[in-house]
């Protein structure tokens, strides 16, 4: 997965990063921060101090990218271990290229991919916290669309229905047998033919 960054055209950039994210088969992460408009008391404060969980509506993906092929997800250590990683590599001189957003820091949000699934880290005062509610519990299922559905404009409540392209020759299939079950009953049915009554023989 190509890393991604942002660009003069943040909406559109936004939607590219989580796609790449999206799309990426395994052990990928994509870094998330305020939004230059989120409320300024949410900004680069340790979680204890936060009045309410932090709200992804209030975040915007900054940069997605792909984790060493080796890093290990399997368990809490090996997570923290790989976030770590991460944040002494988004606050070195050199941060990786394309990176347009702040040093890694405090309120900011790691999204981790393991076997599909997706979990979201906070970057606390010290260390990473876990935050199952980052995604709103009525979004559950379009977050699991969104990271397993085939053709991004088929997000309608089902899981991975396919793109529709794939779709259509089964819907003209079906649409094609009951057209010609419709013009089979339209069709005059042949006059039934009398039933042939058996004359018994005469008797000699």
């Amino acid at each position: 997965m190509p890393e991604k960054h942002r660009n003069s055209q943040p909406e559109e950039q936004a939607r590219a990063i989580e796609d790449a994210f999206r799309k990426a088969p395994d052990k990928a992460f994509v870094i998330y921060q305020l939004r230059e408009d989120s409320p300024a008391e949410l900004k680069f404060m340790g979680l204890s101090r936060l009045v309410s969980l932090p709200d992804k509506d209030n975040y915007a993906p900054v940069y997605a990218g792909n984790l060493k092929p080796e890093t290990g997800l399997s368990d809490g250590t090996s997570r923290m271990l790989a976030l770590e990683d991460l944040f002494l590599r988004f606050n070195a001189d050199e941060k990786p290229e394309g990176y347009t957003g702040h040093s890694l820091s405090v309120s900011d949000v790691i999204a981790l991919k393991n076997d599909g699934a997706v979990s979201y880290h906070y970057c606390d005062s010290m260390g990473f916290r876990e935050l199952p509610d980052f995604i709103k519990p009525e979004n559950y299922l379009r977050n699991a669309e969104l990271q397993t559905e085939d053709d991004p404009g088929m997000i309608d409540g089902i899981i991975n229905n396919g793109r529709r392209e794939q779709n259509a020759p089964e819907t003209e299939k079906r649409v094609s047998v009951m057209a010609k079950l419709r013009e089979a009953e339209r069709k005059p049915k042949p006059p039934k033919k009398a039933k042939e009554t058996k004359k018994d023989e005469p008797h000699l």
